[in-house]
């Protein structure tokens, strides 16, 4: 069975690691994606399934965006 949140916490590290690369706080990044401090350290601690809404938005503050590919197994 897939594991999501295994998914979810790889993309959010990555996106941290770049946050932190570009020098760009918690509360600006929450300021970018209108969310709270606290929510963001929440996503960045990795203790819920983080939704895509969050990851997407997450990713265009950081300058990134998601690419998302279906292959054959």
């Amino acid at each position: 069975m897939i594991n999501t949140k295994e998914y979810t916490d790889d993309i959010v590290r990555k996106l941290t690691a770049e946050r932190k690369k570009q020098k760009i706080t918690q509360q600006q990044i929450a300021d970018l994606i209108g969310m709270k401090a606290p929510n963001v350290t929440r996503v960045e601690a990795c203790k819920h399934i983080t939704s895509l809404d969050v990851i997407l938005k997450y990713a265009d503050a950081v300058g990134k965006k998601i690419v998302i590919t279906i292959e054959d197994k």
